[in-house]
């Protein structure tokens, strides 16, 4: 059970938080309340307690869950985990790969990818998720979404249907980059697995 603390504690913890982040994790934070940070061993999303999201840099389109958190965080501010956990993520990203698992994760194998009536279903599905996610403003989560649809899709029965989520993953990625011009080169250069395979199958510029 996590501790009571107290509403200037909170306040603290908070603009410790915002001051570590990048404007366009900023904007992500104040939205919906999480973030991802980009590192040379993974992408992580920060924010939801107990299961930090992780993408390899070896299969980025499959996302794991891992599960840190720091000693006596229950009685400090969440805010102040966050904090934490992003200079952390960012010096000793070993740590967290290390505990990286599959709960949660969508699997590699597309269910249905055999049977073109279960493949519509599941792309049904998906399409809902990607569009709730871009209501939510969280673009980078939606472009991931498409990502992921995109390489299960390219293994399915109907391939060809691959094309139009890759260049979507491309194009909300660009488009993100786009608004925020002090980051523009590091959003890219993060994301260039998604841009290739945009290019590669989805003809994205």
């Amino acid at each position: 059970m996590l501790g009571v603390v107290s509403t200037s504690a909170e306040a603290r913890a908070r603009e410790l938080l915002v001051s570590l982040l990048r404007p366009s994790q900023r904007d992500s934070w104040r939205a919906h309340g999480t973030f991802w940070v980009h590192t040379e061993r993974g992408w992580f999303r920060l924010g939801t307690l107990y299961d930090i999201r992780y993408r390899s840099p070896r299969m980025p389109w499959v996302e794991r869950s891992v599960c840190v958190v720091t000693e006596g965080f229950e009685g400090r501010p969440l805010p102040d985990l966050w904090a934490e956990l992003v200079v952390a993520v960012q010096a000793i990203p070993e740590v967290f790969t290390a505990e990286a698992n599959f709960r949660s994760e969508a699997p590699i194998r597309l269910p249905g990818g055999d049977d073109i009536i279960a493949l519509r279903h599941w792309i049904e599905n998906a399409k809902a998720r990607y569009q709730r996610l871009r209501r939510l403003g969280a673009e980078l989560d939606a472009a991931y979404l498409a990502f992921d649809v995109a390489h299960r899709v390219a293994r399915s029965c109907r391939p060809r249907w691959a094309g139009a989520y890759a260049a979507s993953a491309a194009e909300v990625v660009a488009g993100h980059a786009e608004r925020y011009p002090a980051e523009r080169e590091t959003i890219l250069a993060a994301h260039q697995p998604i841009l290739d395979f945009g290019r590669t199958i989805g003809g994205a510029p």
